[in-house]
């Protein structure tokens, strides 16, 4: 709980509000949220998939469905944390498309700050093919993930709203 004015000065109330101990200043980014699209094949879109994770939250008390998300690291820049973090959570070695302007991802409760980064991800790379086919491991932390309860998910961006969905109701995920 802290006592905070409006944006004018002029009124003062109690807000609760979470903030985060890495965050280095009122102006940094926290961290980055990923969109990350498997490209099987670059002449045909139909092919392709969006990486998600199913992970448990406790503020929710459930599994819930996420785009790929990590912090950054004091002095990383937004492209290279989600490159590392992604990596990290899925094994797969992306190329950075594009970074989005810094936003504010729940403004009521917390000043936590993300950038979504927009990753292609090569199928035709080996390294990549063999990770989708789990024929290999990676050094990441894709294993510590696993036992914290994170499960990488790969979700046909044709018809993807209606597969999150049948996941909602058939798995009771969030």
């Amino acid at each position: 709980d802290e006592n905070s004015t409006d944006g004018s000065g002029s009124s003062v109330r109690k807000w609760d509000r979470a903030v985060r101990t890495t965050k280095q200043s009122e102006e940094s980014i926290d961290a980055v949220v990923i969109l990350a699209i498997l490209r099987h094949d670059p002449n045909d879109i139909s092919r392709d998939e969006i990486v998600c994770v199913r992970q448990f939250r406790p503020p929710v008390d459930a599994y819930t469905i996420e785009l790929p998300a990590g912090l950054i690291d004091a002095g990383e820049e937004p492209a290279n944390a989600a490159v590392r973090e992604f990596q990290e959570e899925t094994g797969y070695i992306g190329k950075v498309l594009d970074v989005s302007p810094a936003s504010y991802l729940s403004p009521g409760l917390t000043n936590e700050s993300a950038c979504l980064v927009r990753l292609e991800v090569d199928m035709t790379q080996e390294a990549n093919l063999k990770n989708y086919e789990n024929q290999s491991l990676h050094d990441g932390l894709e294993g510590c993930e696993k036992d914290r309860g994170l499960e990488k998910l790969m979700i046909p961006r044709v018809g993807m709203l209606n597969a999150l969905h049948d996941m909602q109701q058939k798995e009771g995920v969030k």
